[in-house]
């Protein structure tokens, strides 16, 4: 993760020191941290799942800004029903729900980036992220013989105050965030 963190940095000069790119390395791992929460998630997964079972976990936000306080999540999972594929496969269709948490996960986020730096663009003139709201579904689609998810679609929009490193009166920053994240398993021959 460190490796891939370093990638997001130029140096721009001796005197201005590191300045990291946008990136979406945040993205990713949260992605993948949080790939398999849908299935490990589910509380008592011996008594079996019925569709319309729900059950609820607390996962980071994909943020590409590196800030101490991560937003989080509350993702509702609901088993939505069982299908079979054209080969017989049967498919469990998890939907899912997300909104804004103020809890905080008990794992800590990897960080992949250490030491000082500037952000680029906008992102290095604000400061005091306020996440005010977050709402979203999404939808997945699990292979339950072979125990894999074949695709995961999430969509999810973010209201997000700021404010500037400068004193600019009362001109505060609102940003929305639409967020669409989508994977699929790629069939190997």
């Amino acid at each position: 993760i460190r490796q891939i963190g370093e990638k997001a940095f130029v140096q721009a000069s001796e005197k201005a020191g590191r300045i990291k790119n946008p990136d979406m390395i945040s993205d990713f791992i949260a992605m993948q941290w949080h790939l398999w929460d849908s299935t490990s998630t589910i509380t008592e997964p011996l008594q079996g799942m019925d569709p319309g079972k729900s059950w609820q976990v607390d996962q980071w936000v994909p943020w590409p800004i590196p800030i101490p306080n991560l937003p989080v999540r509350t993702t509702t999972y609901t088993l939505d029903s069982f299908m079979t594929d054209d080969s017989g496969q049967p498919k469990a269709v998890i939907k899912s729900a997300y909104a804004l948490s103020q809890t905080t996960p008990k794992q800590k986020f990897p960080e992949p980036y250490d030491g000082r730096f500037q952000m680029r663009g906008l992102m290095g003139f604000l400061r005091n992220y306020k996440f005010l709201s977050l709402e979203g579904t999404g939808e997945q689609v699990f292979n339950v013989n072979e125990g894999l998810i074949e695709s995961d679609n999430q969509h999810y929009t973010m209201a997000v105050n700021a404010e500037f490193m400068l004193p600019l009166g009362d001109s505060l920053p609102v940003l929305e965030v639409d967020q669409t994240i989508s994977i699929e398993r790629i069939k190997t021959p």
